[in-house]
């Protein structure tokens, strides 16, 4: 059997996250967007727990996006508080 530590497996966590945000990235288009429409793009970690109705969601990143893919204004510390709290890393 591997033995794999906890910080392996939050270290594989975020990175697993940043490779599927930089895949999310390349793939996004905004062609159905009207002039004025906006994109909300929330994403984060899933964290499963042992026991039923116990999994929690990590968010990292809750943004606007405008149709030509630019953020346009960043939600995160205003709905979940500073990245540099003691809740995110």
């Amino acid at each position: 059997m591997i033995n794999v530590s906890k910080d392996n497996m939050v270290k594989l966590a975020y990175e697993m996250y940043e490779v599927v945000k930089d895949f999310l990235e390349g793939i996004i288009h905004m062609n159905w967007q009207g002039p004025n429409s906006k994109l909300a793009m929330i994403g984060g970690i899933m964290i499963n727990c042992d026991k039923d109705g116990t999994d929690m969601f990590l968010p990292l990143m809750f943004e606007l996006r405008s149709m030509q893919g630019q953020k346009v204004v960043d939600l995160f510390d205003e709905a979940y508080g500073p990245k540099g709290s003691l809740a995110f890393p």
